[in-house]
């Protein structure tokens, strides 16, 4: 039970629906656990949750502390057939918080800014890639020679030299660490919001995907 209550409140921290719980009173009177004589006690079975982000509670059945007899008694009675209460509320829609338009123009100012400056970082090191690229030894004389005579045979492909291979490895490297900085810089970002920003992004964009990729779908 504790594990799916944590599942439970992930959820709704994760999709922020602000879940509440209608002030139901005890819905179930019994003998206690355990026991199999009187008095009888009452606890609270039965629960309502909504998200007060969009409903607002106008009402709902009272519950056992409307029924003191049942109370005493227990449930089922002469009066109530159910092992329990049932419950039931009245919600009216309202329209959920969104973020001025002003602060929504910024919030996106910023997140421009953001990725304009991460593709020029891209670029920057690309260039720098390429300049530091060594260039490919010429052919032997002896291996012109060959290739002549070799005409309309595939040719093999040669191995990179040490040189090549040690750039290879390297662009590999400082690539995967501008990739990686960048990922976090976007989470950081993502994780700066409040609820109404990520509100307006995620109007506009898929957020996971976007700190996963830079791109925005």
């Amino acid at each position: 039970w504790k594990a799916l209550w944590l599942r439970a409140a992930e959820a709704a921290r994760k999709q922020r629906v602000a879940l509440a719980r209608v002030p139901t009173g005890p819905t179930r009177s019994a003998y206690d656990h355990g026991c199999t004589s009187g008095p009888c006690v009452t606890w609270r079975l039965d629960h309502i949750f909504f998200t007060s982000r969009t409903l607002e509670l106008r009402r709902r059945w009272a519950t056992l502390e409307a029924d003191p007899e049942s109370v005493a008694s227990g449930l089922p009675n002469r009066t109530s057939p159910s092992d329990h209460y049932p419950v039931a509320a009245c919600f009216g829609v309202s329209r959920g918080p969104r973020l001025p338009a002003d602060d929504e123009a910024a919030l996106v100012s910023r997140l421009d800014e953001l990725e304009a400056r991460q593709a020029r970082e891209r670029e920057a090191l690309q260039q720098k890639l390429d300049a530091a690229e060594p260039s490919p030894p010429p052919p032997a004389t002896e291996d012109r020679e060959a290739e002549q005579g070799k005409k309309g045979k595939k040719k093999k492909a040669e191995k990179p030299s040490p040189e090549m291979i040690a750039f290879i490895q390297e662009r590999r490297k400082q690539t995967r660490e501008q990739k990686e900085a960048h990922t976090r810089e976007r989470a950081a970002f993502a994780d700066s919001l409040v609820e109404l920003e990520l509100d307006a992004l995620e109007r506009r964009m898929s957020l996971p995907a976007w700190v996963e990729t830079g791109t925005r779908a």
